[in-house]
């Protein structure tokens, strides 16, 4: 018999032939042997509906990416599967999750660790039930005390007014005082200023006579001049303090219950995995939180959190501050006009730094001091955070000056490298 003899050239494509033929049967084997099945799925103990699920020989199951993207797990989790053009997940390639099928039910069981889940934020701050409509009438008020006094020697009569205008986001207001004891007669001009309330920005500019501070650690002065400050009291909606927030773990669908004190907060039902309330309103001072976890077998648990919650920090991103310039107003509540030296006077607080300024200066320049030492402030702005404490105590005394400051993360890791403390803040905090 004679055998035939193919040419050379047409080895390649008899191998790439071959190649081919075999793919094709591997994948018409492949797609025989799944199988295609409507099976309720239940997820730690959540029943998420019915699906069309793959099974394979293999005892694995495959979930279509858009349903399984649905079930409220964490990031592309699985290895991508193509069946009949639709991309399938695998369940065994997905570690820290076991699943098995239940004839009976006809149901996917289907067990994830918590740490699978997304994590589920709850905001616990007080919303707005309405829409807030600012307006910017025209308005005017004019405000009066009248003391009269009569007695066998002395006859009085004083008066108290004040005079406020409002136009846009001006403010114009004047106090002043008059006082006839029968022999002397006297009226006394008091407080006049005008105020610009920037409502975008949160801050105010006034023009005339104010209360100048430099913070906390500073001091006073009654100043006739102009001031730039932040004024969060515009905004009384705004949360300027750093949040209080509570988290925890859920292995199954649980109703939460959070009390702080004993007295309920927010009920809400989660789905597993992690959990956190933000913005929890808390009451300034030492309490308890506890959250109560009622999973879905019945079983309850809690979870008590103590904790010390202050209005002394700044949330973060917060940035408050108040400068002030004029002149100093002497012997007010007796005479009208009567100004002095120039001062100048600001603060400055953000999350994490505060310094304090309280210079005076003369009209011919003079430079002088009211109140500030200045190594005190140089050392705040060479090291914002705070000033810093070397003795066996200094932590609980950072935690205090860090509150006492308004300032948010103020610890540090270097908080023992410097020098001895302060006195000014001990007899601040501890008058004795």
């Amino acid at each position: 018999m004679r055998k035939l003899k193919f040419p050379k050239r047409c080895a390649p494509f008899s191998l790439f032939s071959g190649i081919l033929l075999l793919s094709l049967a591997l994948n018409i084997k492949t797609a025989l042997s799944q199988e295609t099945a409507v099976l309720k799925m239940v997820l730690n103990q959540e029943d998420k509906g019915v699906f069309f699920l793959v099974l394979t020989p293999d005892n694995d199951v495959w979930v279509e990416r858009s349903d399984f993207d649905s079930l409220g797990l964490t990031g592309e989790l699985g290895t991508n599967v193509s069946f009949n053009k639709d991309i399938y997940v695998s369940l065994h390639s997905i570690p820290e999750l076991t699943f098995s099928i239940d004839e009976k039910e006809v149901s996917l069981n289907i067990t994830a660790d918590p740490s699978l889940f997304k994590k589920q934020r709850i905001d616990s701050s007080h919303v707005i039930p309405f829409e807030v409509i600012y307006t910017k009438d025209s308005a005017a008020f004019f405000n009066y005390g009248l003391f009269y006094t009569s007695g066998p020697e002395e006859t009085s009569f004083d008066m108290s007014g004040e005079l406020g205008i409002s136009v846009g986001d001006y403010f114009g207001l004047s106090t002043f005082s008059y006082t006839d004891s029968g022999s002397t007669e006297e009226f006394t001009r008091l407080m006049t200023s005008i105020t610009y309330n920037d409502r975008e920005k949160l801050r105010s500019v006034i023009v005339g006579d104010f209360s100048a501070l430099s913070g906390i650690l500073g001091s006073g002065l009654l100043l006739g001049g102009i001031n730039l400050s932040k004024n969060f009291s515009i905004d009384p909606y705004l949360l300027i303090y750093p949040g209080f927030n509570l988290s925890g773990v859920l292995q199954t669908p649980s109703d939460i219950g959070v009390y702080l004190d004993g007295f309920l907060i927010r009920k809400e039902r989660l789905a597993p995995g992690e959990f956190l309330f933000t913005d929890v309103p808390a009451t300034v001072g030492l309490g308890t939180a506890d959250i109560v976890i009622t999973d879905a077998f019945g079983r309850e648990r809690i979870l008590s959190t103590p904790y010390y919650y202050t209005d002394r920090l700044l949330r973060e991103g917060l940035h408050e501050y108040s400068y002030s310039i004029g002149f100093r107003r002497e012997d007010f509540g007796e005479k009208s006009f009567s100004y002095s030296n120039g001062a100048f006077l600001g603060f400055e607080v953000n999350m994490e730094k505060y310094y304090s300024i309280l210079n005076g200066f003369h009209p011919t320049y003079r430079l002088s001091c009211f109140y500030t030492p200045f190594h005190f402030t140089r050392r705040l702005s060479e090291n914002p955070h705070l000033p810093r404490c070397a003795h066996p105590s200094s932590l609980r005394r950072t935690c205090m000056y860090a509150s006492f400051l308004r300032i948010s993360r103020a610890l540090h890791l270097q908080i023992f490298q410097q020098p001895p403390k302060f006195q000014y803040f001990d007899r601040l905090q501890d008058p004795s």
